[in-house]
């Protein structure tokens, strides 16, 4: 009876198989993998292409296959398709496969090894030059189109700055905010930033209702400077930028950017970093960032 069962499950498995195969979306040579990688309207097609009549199958063995949790009934009558039990009873040898994929995809929390992309630069660099370091002193996507035109300056003029030291290579204006169609092309840049969090260990915040900002204070507004410093090193991680001269250019563009720009950026009243007291102490993170890292 075992081996009848183990023989017809693997029917219905084989079946599924081959609709992967068929749509040429199999991962890893693994059914629960592909499953978890497929969105939701394909995966349904794919289990109703796989399922079996009930014609096909011994009254005995689809009663107990049925008892057993390892298929189900499909939505189509008289039809009947193999569970994440039944797939799991065929690929649990092959256990290690299905953990590593779930340890990579859902519990690697470090991405100390990937580079930060030049694209990442600009956004970073400008956020730095522009002292968005507080949920209060964010990039605020819903603020109005004259907010979002003072970011285009700001990243433009960045871009700019980063590629005359290079720290970057050339990067076109059509390549830098891609193709955004109604949507403002600032909006469709910062939004397009899932990787920086990981990136930065945490220190890029998309608060939610389309805010992004720099987690860099403390709730009484204390700057951490060894946290800009860290971001910093970052962009300017070039050992031919590691000398004097890199200071003096990064410290005047980010402090002239800051006192420019900030009228445009944020409200009368509105949190901003813009004083005497923490130009010194982006001045000092600076100084670490690119002479002590």
């Amino acid at each position: 009876m075992e081996k009848e069962l183990i023989y017809i499950l693997r029917k219905f498995y084989d079946k599924l198989m081959q609709s992967f195969l068929y749509e040429k979306k199999l991962k890893n040579n693994s059914i629960l993998i592909s499953m978890m990688e497929v969105k939701s309207n394909i995966r349904y097609r794919i289990l109703m292409d796989a399922s079996i009549s009930i014609y096909e199958l011994p009254k005995t063995i689809l009663d107990t296959l049925l008892n057993r949790g390892l298929i189900a009934e499909s939505d189509e009558p008289d039809r009947f398709f193999i569970t994440a039990k039944g797939v799991w009873a065929i690929e649990k040898s092959n256990e290690d496969t299905l953990v590593k994929f779930i340890n990579n995809k859902f519990f690697n929390v470090s991405q100390n090894n990937k580079k930060i992309s030049d694209k990442e630069k600009i956004i970073l660099f400008s956020m730095i030059s522009a002292r968005t370091f507080s949920p209060d002193s964010s990039i605020d996507l819903k603020k109005d189109h004259y907010t979002l035109d003072a970011w285009i300056r700001i990243i433009d003029s960045t871009s700019k700055k980063l590629l005359e030291m290079g720290v970057i290579k050339e990067i076109t204006l059509s390549n830098l905010y891609g193709k955004s169609g109604n949507e403002h092309k600032v909006s469709h840049l910062i939004r397009h930033t899932d990787a920086l969090p990981k990136k930065t260990k945490g220190l890029f915040m998309a608060a939610g209702n389309q805010k992004y900002y720099l987690n860099v204070t403390s709730n009484d507004r204390y700057l951490h400077k060894e946290k800009i410093s860290y971001i910093l090193s970052l962009i300017f991680d070039d050992e031919n930028l590691k000398k004097y001269e890199t200071i003096i250019e990064v410290e005047s563009f980010c402090k002239e950017l800051a006192y420019q720009e900030a009228p445009f950026l944020f409200n009368i009243g509105e949190d901003n970093f813009t004083s005497h007291e923490y130009d010194d102490i982006i001045t000092e993170a600076i100084n670490e960032s690119i002479l002590l890292r």
